[in-house]
């Protein structure tokens, strides 16, 4: 292993904000987690269901609920990222959604977000282009 990793690799112009439509008990978790576009919802995303297609990966979430607003995240469409996932990955493998915004291996290996770095069984490093 030579040390080098595409994980914190950020492209701020890629780097949007948008309302979560989910409900969460707590806005702290919700770092690294995949989203998908809520088409129920304009400028809306929704934590990655399974078989979803992910958008990106958040990495800011910011609760306005006590001054009426809603979740709003930000959220990285390109870069390399730290997430979560439903069972182990291997590099190579590329990835949708698993619910609750964890990632699993896309079977016809087309998502285009691609595994670099396999953590452990339920993390893993991915570069999104």
């Amino acid at each position: 292993m030579f040390g080098y990793t595409v994980e914190g690799f950020s492209l701020p112009d890629f780097n949007w904000t948008f309302a979560l439509s989910d409900e969460v008990a707590n806005t702290d978790s919700l770092e690294g987690l995949a989203v998908e576009q809520d088409t129920a919802h304009a400028n809306t995303v929704k934590l990655a269901t399974d078989g979803g297609k992910i958008l990106g990966f958040i990495l800011v979430a910011e609760d306005g609920k006590s001054q009426g607003e809603g979740i709003t995240v930000t959220v990285s469409l390109k870069g390399g990222h730290r997430v979560a996932s439903s069972a182990q990955l291997a590099v190579g493998d590329h990835v949708v959604g698993a619910g609750a915004g964890k990632v699993k291996k896309d079977t016809a290996n087309a998502s285009g977000i691609v595994v670099f770095e396999a953590i452990d069984d339920n993390t893993a490093v991915v570069l999104q282009k």
